[in-house]
C-alpha cells in the first residue's frame, strides 16, 4: 500500500493539504484559512456525495484506456473502504474515489503551476 500511495495520493493530496496549512499557519490570512477549509470540504465531499444512477457506468473504452494508470489506486481504495471486489469502472465508490482521484491531482497541478509562475 505504501508503495502505491506515497508517489500517488500522499504525495498529491496531503503535502498539498499540508503546504496550505503551513502557508495559511505562515501568513494568518483568514483567506488562507478559508482555502485550507474549502480543500478539504472539497475532497470529502467528492467521495461522499451520493453518485447519480445515469452517470454510474463510464463506459468509453478510450476513456478507461486512458485511464488505466491509476485504476491500482483505485482499486487498493476500493479494497480498503469496501469487503466486496468492486469494479473500477461500474460501481459507486469506484466512481466516488475517481472523482476524488481528479480533484487531488487537478488542485496539485494547478497549486504548482500558479506557484511556478508567481514565483518564476
Amino acid at each position: 500500500m505504501f508503495s502505491i500511495f506515497l508517489p500517488s495520493l500522499i504525495h498529491v493530496f496531503i503535502f498539498t493539504g499540508l503546504f496550505i496549512l503551513i502557508g495559511a499557519l505562515k501568513t494568518k490570512s483568514l483567506w488562507a484559512k478559508i482555502s485550507l477549509v474549502a480543500f478539504i470540504l472539497c475532497a470529502i465531499s467528492l467521495i461522499f456525495l451520493p453518485v447519480h444512477s445515469e452517470f454510474n457506468f463510464i463506459t468509453n473504452l478510450k476513456l478507461q484506456e486512458n485511464y488505466h494508470s491509476f485504476e491500482k489506486i483505485n482499486q487498493t481504495l476500493i479494497n480498503f473502504f469496501s469487503d466486496n471486489s468492486n469494479t473500477v469502472f461500474t460501481s459507486t465508490i469506484g466512481i466516488q474515489i475517481m472523482r476524488f482521484i481528479a480533484f487531488a491531482y487537478t488542485y496539485h497541478y494547478l497549486n504548482w503551476f500558479s506557484k511556478t509562475s508567481i514565483i518564476q
